[in-house]
């Protein structure tokens, strides 16, 4: 008896000294000033009652009503009910929230819980996770006014912790019941009705598991993988889907589609009283794998094998490049030495300086490429960015910097086209290497410049370029840049063994002609 008086002593000092509480409105008049008073880490508890206002949340609290439907915040149809704005460790529980143009809008955010609660009569989204990460559980979500809603929403999220949507109940939602687009997820034990053309959609390269979930009612697809997504669903049950109005073939009341490039894999899923001709449909290049989708290997050593097959397929194409431009390197060192210039001779002062440190810089590139794959493949990291991902991880950073390389290396090369070496340089050695990492780089800009069109027209972020989202985006960009790398690499090392000999031969001073063709 003494323990348990000590323990509940013990809980009830932790409440006092840990957390402050907040009650609205008998110490505050509404939830804006509960929030502007409340330190991190506060709890603001709603009597019963309706709230009309769209509180906005930005450091760590908790809202919660006294029990399931007693508190109601209802917003205005122009904006969110409820917005998380830039912070983490935000709870919300045990509320009513409606009317809103959003339910709950989580964005820039991680480590948001929104549970227990009833999300009703929203226009467009009942939850909407953009640029975050969630937890949204044991909700009901329901009554969307829109026939474009979405009940559950998780978007543009691929470089944030992977968000949970489990034990939700999620009615006339709209189009969609749960939908992913560009996001890591695990849906479970949610049970949709009633919408007009997904109940649950994994689409625009998201990587969903999607297992023990209940599909009744709806039209269009019950579990639906678009859009180069990798999709496990497992153990769904899904009974009574109609065709969709006027939305296509591939939405003709199907259990499962799988549509463009998408990869989906089918195990123990119960498929019951569907509209198609077949329970599963694949459309655009889409394929049904029995491997697990969402890493072809374990997480683990194991998962970084096959990049000894990457790193080969790189290399060979920068040893293919180098020796197919061979007869115009040849070409250009012939011209060279019938102008007189010299079959070798020391390059100009500074041009090593400069290389070493291009070759710094684009060694910690290739670092942050290896330390991604390191995260996809053997970590199976929340975050997948690389070492500055969180900070610069945007289409912009990857085309600025992979088109400053791409001029960085031509002006490299030019002083080399230019004879500054020797005619000897361009036809084998540095000029050779630097040539082929000059094109091949090329290239990789062709690639950024299609994924940028692909930002600004459709908001992809990632993009998958021309044909990264369809190799997987992590390998094929460690791939071409690892040729890029050793190309430049192999060039350094070459002209710094030349510069050693001339050292040791004696030949450190520059002559003038050299430095006169560097400027």
């Amino acid at each position: 008896m003494a323990v348990l008086t000590v323990t509940l002593m013990g809980i009830a000092w932790w409440r006092i000294e840990g957390e402050t509480v907040l009650d609205v409105p008998a110490d505050y008049a509404s939830i804006a000033s509960a929030l502007e008073a409340a330190p991190e880490g506060a709890v603001i508890e709603l009597a019963p009652g309706v709230y009309e206002e769209s509180p906005v949340i930005v450091r760590p609290v908790t809202i919660m009503g006294p029990s399931v439907g007693q508190a109601e915040i209802r917003g205005e149809p122009s904006g969110p009910t409820i917005l998380v704005q830039g912070t983490s460790d935000v709870v919300l529980r045990h509320l009513t929230i409606s009317n809103g143009k959003v339910g709950v809008l989580v964005r820039d955010s991680e480590d948001v819980l929104v549970a227990d609660s009833i999300i009703v009569d929203n226009v467009l989204r009942g939850v909407h996770v953009v640029y975050a990460s969630a937890h949204v559980l044991g909700n009901v979500v329901r009554d969307a006014s829109s026939p474009l809603g979405i009940g559950i929403h998780v978007a543009n999220a691929m470089s944030w912790p992977r968000s949970v949507i489990a034990g939700n109940l999620v009615v006339r939602s709209g189009a969609a019941g749960i939908a992913t687009n560009m996001a890591r997820v695990l849906i479970r034990d949610n049970h949709v009705s009633g919408t007009s053309l997904q109940a649950i959609a994994v689409t625009e390269m998201s990587e969903g598991l999607v297992e023990g979930n209940r599909v009744t009612g709806v039209a269009g697809v019950g579990l639906y993988c678009g859009d180069m997504s990798h999709c496990e669903f497992t153990g769904n049950t899904v009974r009574g889907v109609a065709p969709a109005a006027s939305a296509g073939r591939s939405h003709g009341g199907y259990g499962a589609v799988a549509l463009y490039h998408a990869t989906m894999r089918l195990r123990g899923n119960t498929f019951e009283r569907v509209g198609a001709p077949e329970p599963v449909g694949t459309y655009l290049d889409s394929t049904v794998t029995d491997r697990f989708p969402l890493a072809f290997w374990p997480p683990g050593w194991r998962g970084a094998l096959p990049g000894i097959a990457v790193a080969g397929v790189g290399l060979g194409v920068l040893v293919a490049v180098r020796f197919a431009i061979g007869p115009w390197l040849r070409r250009r060192g012939r011209k060279l030495e019938r102008g007189g210039v010299p079959e070798e001779r020391p390059f100009p002062q500074g041009t090593l300086a400069v290389l070493i440190g291009g070759l710094a810089v684009q060694s910690f590139h290739m670092l942050e490429h290896a330390v991604q794959v390191y995260q996809v493949y053997v970590a199976d990291a929340e975050r997948r960015s690389g070492l500055l991902g969180a900070v610069a991880d945007t289409e912009w950073v990857h085309f600025v910097y992979n088109v400053a390389v791409m001029v960085f290396l031509a002006l490299v090369f030019r002083i080399v086209w230019s004879g500054a070496g020797g005619w000897r340089a361009i036809v084998a050695g540095a000029g050779a290497f630097l040539a082929a990492a000059t094109l091949v780089q090329g290239y990789h800009v062709v690639e950024h410049v299609t994924k940028m069109v692909q930002h600004i027209l459709w908001g992809f972020d990632p993009a998958p370029g021309l044909v990264g989202g369809r190799l997987g985006l992590v390998w094929f960009h460690f791939g071409i840049n690892l040729a890029v790398y050793a190309g430049f690499a192999i060039a350094v090392g070459l002209l710094l063994a030349r510069r050693m000999a001339e050292l040791s031969a004696g030949e450190g001073a520059r002559p003038v002609r050299a430095a006169a063709d560097l400027a």
